[in-house]
């Protein structure tokens, strides 16, 4: 490195130096950074370094280059200082420890006695150093130092502060962060270098009298131009794309950036591992597209995982708006996605059991009607029977391992257009094609859900109410309420799974709706009359009393059956009204038959259970007596047995009272049930009427005759009075005079007839 280099060339190199580091000055003034201060003073200082020496270079007097060399020395110190001011102010940091000013403070000391040295030690008459001329020809080639002892004092300080500079900067190596290292690393490397070729050069000259030139200025310009470069531009760029890289490794997008010809030349971790995972064709129709922003959403495996994305994808072009390349860039959607997923899916479906939820299920099945009405199709609805019974027997847990079981087997069904809900509680409903039904499979599947309970005593009952649609147009909750119909007048029996809709059940439910609706007019215009049914005597044929009964009356229809309404009155809640009024009208017509002097004869009225929910009964026929000013004897109160064990013990102490305030109390329908001696047993009651389907002519009629001679013999051992109701032949009615029977009711004996015709006939009023 240290060989003869003309003049002439080095002159020419340096000027070459010069310009650049012109231009790296300039540069430096033009960037914000925060040390392009201190990099624009080390450049300032290496530019005066070289312009010095070239001072030196041309200088024709010792004394001109003794006092360059000087400031020559000078600089080469202030130098180290800029380089270490530089490597300070690129950690970019806001404050100084006081440490490190105290180093800054004793570094700078160093160099002011080194640079006193220089200026000073060298004035006439003091021997720090000397320069000679080398001459090529006849001409001065440069100047040349003559070192003397005094000199090393300057090398002992020189090597001091160089060695404190690249500790510092091995310091700051350590402890900045990785990505930074690089500038320092490169910092020490290029100072590292130049110390030892003036080194070298100061031991060379010592020893070689060929050189003169110090070429050290040339790597020390040099070596400042790639200092500027790589601290201020290349690293800065290697740091910018680390930086990048590491960004986008951290964000949770995809970035995949391209050239002009789709080759990839980045992408991110994320990106990396879309790229690999999925097939690149999902890449293609975004270039083949004209627009240069496409934005579109995309469906990407991830770890094997699908994910969802919105991507925005964006061609790069040049200033010349020629295509350059393109980038695109994948916004990880799942969890919203997902979420909006779930949330649809909520307001979709229902949570206990999967299945479509009320509202959908019908939008749905709309929809499905309207696009393809002509294809047959059967709505089928599902109903437990008295399923609050088995939550409360059994818990909320049986009773949604029970829903969910009936969900699953509406999940059998997979069939085109087919669809299944839970419209509310124990309700179901399923859309499904005519040729797609099969009745068995139903019945099967329906059954599987009534033996989860198989091990108890209880019995679960699931009906199948099946509406076949014949106008696809009709609203679909008509069609609901229609099979839901079917199942609702199903008769009760367990073998009944199916049960299919036909016109006359809708007619029957209009029916029940004409009926109350007409109701509360009737009873206010007094259209429902109060029949009478004689009650006689089986000794001598006198009649003791009647059982009232109700007909309803209207002059353009004539007169309504009690199976017609009575029914009805009882489902809706408004039997107790028309029972009232009965009560009321037998009460009144008592009162008026002791006027008469007909004190004699009695009337049973009836009670329904469900009368109970809406009044005091034992307030209200206590009232009913006092009102009307009559003997409770004369107001028997009829009851069926099973009403003994569908209502609770407060129910039966009203009847206790009741009995107690003088009232007989009937026993309607005795032997009917399954318990009648178990009604017996818990309610005391006055008369038992017999139910005559015992003697109805069958292949067990005698033994019919014996199972009524025993219920007969065994009220007569308990006190009770026998009426048998029913009695249409006189044959009847001798075998049960035979057997004691004490009151006979009956069409052999009368109809239910009108309360004139009743006193006309058995009461002799004319």
């Amino acid at each position: 490195m240290f060989v003869y280099i003309n003049k002439i060339v080095f002159t020419v190199l340096c000027a070459i130096i010069l310009f650049f580091i012109t231009g790296c000055i300039i540069e430096a003034l033009r960037k914000q950074v925060k040390f392009a201060k201190s990099l624009l003073i080390l450049l300032v200082t290496t530019f005066f370094i070289v312009v010095v020496y070239l001072l030196i270079l041309y200088s024709k007097k010792s004394i001109v280059a003794l006092a360059l060399f000087g400031i020559y020395f000078a600089l080469l110190d202030y130098q180290m200082y800029a380089i270490l001011n530089f490597e300070h102010d690129m950690l970019l940091k806001r404050r100084v420890s006081s440490k490190y000013t105290g180093f800054l403070h004793a570094f700078q000391v160093l160099v002011l006695i080194d640079i006193s040295l220089f200026l000073f030690g060298n004035l006439p008459g003091q021997t720090f150093y000397s320069v000679f001329p080398l001459y090529y020809g006849d001409k001065i080639s440069c100047w040349k130092i003559d070192y003397h002892h005094f000199f090393y004092v300057h090398i002992l300080i020189n090597f001091t502060l160089a060695v404190l500079v690249l500790n510092r900067i091995l310091i700051d190596i350590k402890n900045t962060k990785k990505i930074f290292q690089p500038k320092f690393i490169m910092l020490e490397v290029l100072f590292f270098l130049q110390m030892l070729f003036n080194i070298l050069f100061v031991i060379l000259s010592n020893y070689i009298p060929s050189v003169g030139i110090d070429n050290s200025v040339l790597l020390t310009g040099f070596l400042s131009i790639i200092a500027f470069s790589f601290t201020l531009y290349s690293e800065n760029k290697n740091l910018l794309r680390k930086m990048m890289a590491n960004s986008s490794d951290l964000i949770s997008d995809a970035v995949i950036c391209f050239d002009n010809q789709k080759q990839v030349i980045f992408i991110n971790k994320l990106g990396k591992l879309i790229y690999e995972e999925n097939d690149k064709e999902w890449l293609d129709k975004y270039f083949l597209k004209k627009d240069d922003n496409v934005f579109s959403n995309e469906e990407l495996r991830e770890y094997g995982e699908l994910r969802y994305f919105t991507s925005e994808f964006h061609k790069i072009r040049d200033e010349k708006n020629r295509y350059s390349g393109a980038f695109i860039k994948l916004d990880d959607r799942t969890e919203i996605v997902r979420n909006m997923q779930k949330e649809e899916y909520r307001a979709k479906h229902d949570e206990l059991t999967g299945l479509y939820n009320r509202n959908f299920f019908f939008a749905e099945m709309e929809r499905i009607l309207t696009e393809s009405p002509q294809v047959p199709r059967y709505l089928v609805c599902s109903n437990i029977k008295n399923f609050k019974l088995v939550n409360n027997l059994f818990g909320t847990r049986t009773g949604d391992l029970i829903l969910r079981k009936q969900a699953q087997m509406y999940s059998f069904a997979r069939y085109e257009d087919c669809i299944k809900g839970r419209i509310s509680g124990d309700k179901f409903a399923m859309l499904i094609r005519k040729e797609h039904f099969n009745p068995q499979t139903a019945i099967n599947n329906t059954n599987r859900v009534c033996e989860i309970l198989e091990n108890t005593n209880y019995k679960i009952q699931i009906r199948l109410g099946i509406y076949e649609i014949a106008n696809p147009f009709e609203n679909v909750h008509t069609m609901y309420d229609k099979a839901n119909l079917a199942i609702k007048n199903a008769v009760d029996d367990y073998n009944s799974t199916l049960v299919f809709y036909d016109t006359s059940l809708m007619q029957k439910m209009m029916a029940e709706k004409n009926v109350i609706s007409e109701f509360k007019y009737a009873l206010s215009s007094k259209q429902f009359i109060m029949f009478l049914q004689p009650q006689i005597n089986s000794k001598n044929g006198k009649c003791l009393g009647a059982e009232a009964l109700v007909r309803w009356y209207e002059m353009d229809k004539g007169y309504r059956q009690p199976s017609d309404f009575i029914p009805i009155l009882e489902k809706s809640g408004l039997i107790y009204e028309l029972d009232y009024y009965i009560w009321e009208a037998a009460a009144k017509q008592i009162k008026h038959w002791e006027e008469m002097g007909l004190d004699d004869f009695y009337i049973s009225v009836n009670i329904s259970p469900k009368d109970f929910y809406y009044a005091d009964i034992y307030e209200v026929f206590t009232q009913l007596v006092q009102k009307y000013r009559i003997s409770p004897k004369k107001l028997n109160l009829e009851i069926t047995e099973s009403f003994v064990f569908d209502n609770d013990r407060i129910h039966k102490q009203v009847f206790t009272e009741l009995k107690n305030y003088g009232f007989n109390i009937e026993m309607d329908d005795f032997g009917s049930g399954y318990s009648s001696l178990n009604a017996v047993k818990e309610l005391d009651v006055d008369v038992i009427k017999i139910d005559m389907n015992f003697l109805r002519k069958s292949e067990n009629q005698e033994r019919g005759r014996l199972i009524i001679s025993a219920i007969v013999q065994m009220a007569k051992k308990l006190n009770k009075t026998v009426i048998t109701e029913g009695v249409e032949t006189q044959e009847q009615a001798d075998f049960l005079k035979e057997i004691g029977v004490d009151k006979f009711q009956g069409f052999l004996y009368s109809k239910p007839m009108p309360v004139s015709d009743f006193e006309e006939k058995f009461m002799g009023v004319k």
